[in-house]
């Protein structure tokens, strides 16, 4: 019951129509009118958010829809809207708001590298778009973007990061960190695909990663190779960059129970992966890193194999 009352308000968004808003209100002012719908549209948009945030995960219908969300969205700039009523939002949605216009964002980047027929008309639109969301997020994330830029990350950079990290807490295991890190790992390879001079990653994870640089650990390691066969030679560059910085966080910076755990986590996943048929060769044979560079690390994977020996092919190609 209350699912079809959510999804019922996420088809009344679907069906906003200006044209029609402006018909029904003819007794209003011009001025009455577009004060109106703007209060209609934030409230409607703002409440369809909080829904697709709390429902697309566990609730295909609600995921399906969101595309169509994000279409409506764009036909309306509705972020500008949004960002005339920033006071007014509520700190339990300043939380939630960032991620999805950074998906908002992505939908929109997709569009245009999917399609080359794109007439100039729908790149106004888009563009608009991508302006006010960018305002929005600036908005928002105004101090977290500010302490990445003075640690001399550019803002564009700094700008994505603070979206999908809007906070260190952000990586910590009840707030879904392996989402977040995959989000924060998508920003570093959107940002490389031309140059990889402005993604400097020893110091994204020492800002970011703070406590938890285990879980950057983690799901470098799960990473697949197939990730990057249409990426670019400087996303190849920041691909590198990873795994030496990822190698030397395990060997220099985590204890040696935390390189064990690290390990632990991702054999479990790797072997999750294989009994589902979806297992596939990782970032790197952990098994084949030398003795000499990193003793710590092979020290940790014997233990680790030597405590449940059918682990042990995880840890090869």
């Amino acid at each position: 019951m209350e699912k079809d009352k959510e999804k019922k308000k996420i088809d009344k968004f679907l069906s906003l129509d200006y044209k029609r808003f402006k018909k029904k209100n003819k007794d209003l002012s011009k001025k009455e009118i577009k004060i109106a719908w703007s209060d209609e549209v934030t409230d409607m948009l703002l409440d369809v958010i909080e829904l697709v945030s709390k429902r697309s995960k566990d609730d295909d219908d609600v995921k399906k829809k969101k595309q169509s969300i994000f279409k409506k969205i764009i036909e309306f700039n509705m972020f500008e809207l949004v960002l005339d009523k920033i006071d007014d939002i509520d700190k339990a949605m300043k939380l939630i708001l960032p991620m999805f216009v950074f998906d908002f964002k992505l939908f929109i980047a997709n569009a245009v590298n999917g399609d080359k027929e794109i007439n100039s008309e729908l790149t106004e639109l888009f563009n608009m778009n991508i302006k006010y969301s960018q305002k929005l997020l600036s908005k928002f994330l105004k101090k977290r973007i500010k302490s990445l830029v003075n640690e001399g990350i550019g803002e564009d950079v700094a700008i994505d990061i603070a979206t999908c990290v809007p906070n260190n807490a952000s990586l910590e295991p009840r707030n879904n960190a392996f989402y977040t890190t995959a989000q924060l790992f998508n920003v570093l390879y959107n940002h490389s695909i031309e140059t990889s001079d402005g993604v400097d990653i020893p110091k994204i994870f020492d800002i970011v990663g703070d406590k938890h640089k285990d879980i950057l650990c983690l799901y470098a390691l799960s990473e697949r190779q197939s990730k990057t066969v249409k990426f670019t030679d400087s996303q190849l560059d920041t691909w590198a960059n990873i795994t030496k910085t990822v190698f030397d966080i395990m060997e220099k910076e985590l204890s040696a129970d935390e390189v064990e755990t690290v390990l632990s986590k991702f054999a479990s996943r790797r072997d999750a992966d294989r009994r589902k048929g979806r297992d596939g060769i990782r970032r790197f044979a952990i098994s084949e890193l030398s003795d000499t560079e990193y003793p710590k690390i092979k020290k940790c994977l014997k233990r680790v194999i030597d405590d449940n020996a059918s682990v042990a092919d995880m840890f090869n190609k």
